[in-house]
């Protein structure tokens, strides 16, 4: 594997740079937010007195996936990246009726107070958080007791064919990046 620093600011202008397209080439983030949007669904609950945050928002497939399943529940949304926040907001718009609130926020250091979701959700988020412990512990203390902490990630054997390819060009070019 590739020994990498994840860097917060660099993470946050690529998805900025790749906002306002996003949504044209994430046919499996789309996939991978429906089906947990799906395994969310199978829990049961009290939509109306539901509280639900999807940290890493991007540009609300999975949030507004869950406005549309649980119509009475208060959705709340993140993203490190303004802009991903900017798109969803735009969505925001068309739906006047959800319950829905965004904000730019890194997952690491949550803006919410302790124990005030019923759920929490990511999709395809925490391989770009460089502290992963401190990032789960966020989720864990916005959670209520009894609350849920539901989230898809990329595994290490992802992308091994680019993996594979970068060492080789490296070694070639005897260049990094």
């Amino acid at each position: 594997m590739i020994p990498t620093e994840i860097d917060k600011h660099k993470i946050s202008l690529s998805f900025s740079k790749a906002a306002l397209r996003y949504d044209i080439f994430a046919s499996f983030q789309k996939q991978a937010a429906g089906e947990l949007l799906n395994q969310l669904s199978a829990i049961s609950c009290q939509p109306s007195a539901m509280k639900i945050l999807d940290i890493g928002c991007g540009t609300g497939f999975l949030t507004y996936g869950i406005a549309d399943a649980l119509p009475d529940a208060n959705i709340f949304g993140c993203d490190i990246s303004h802009t991903m926040v900017k798109a969803a907001s735009c969505k925001l718009q068309a739906a006047r009726d959800k319950k829905i609130r965004l904000l730019t926020a890194d997952g690491g250091v949550l803006p919410y107070k302790d124990g005030i979701f019923n759920r929490v959700a990511s999709n395809l988020t925490y391989q770009w958080v460089h502290d992963i412990k401190t990032a789960f512990s966020e989720a864990y203390r916005v959670l209520r007791p009894n609350g849920v902490f539901i989230f898809s990630v990329l595994g290490p054997e992802t992308l091994q064919e680019l993996r594979h390819c970068y060492i080789e060009a490296k070694t070639r070019f005897n260049r990094d990046g």
